[in-house]
């Protein structure tokens, strides 16, 4: 996104989820947390689309439209912003039980 912060990990997943053309995702993610106070400048090399929003704002369209978003992103604001509504509906296709806490 074009800037450098300092970034914890904050926890780590496994998840297994079902994606188009009948592949399966299945990964071991990591999630890192930081602060930044400026303006993103990407890469138009590796970045396609990106927006600024709140927290609300987000997990509501992630809500409203989950096919916009990753399976493993989707998991992850749930999982860093427990506070809100949850924006995953887990089945067994896609429940985990190894997610953990780092």
């Amino acid at each position: 996104m074009g800037f450098r912060c300092e970034t914890k990990e904050s926890f780590t997943f496994i998840y297994r989820a079902k994606v188009d053309n009948e592949l399966i995702e299945h990964e071991y993610d990591h999630v890192l947390v930081g602060n930044f106070h400026g303006n993103p400048n990407p890469s138009r090399d590796e970045v396609d689309a990106w927006k600024w929003i709140d927290l609300t704002t987000l997990k509501v369209d992630v809500q409203q439209n989950p096919e916009n978003y990753t399976h493993w992103f989707r998991i992850s604001l749930d999982l860093l912003c427990p506070s809100t509504e949850p924006v995953t509906t887990y089945s067994q296709s896609n429940s985990n039980p190894l997610l953990k806490n780092a």
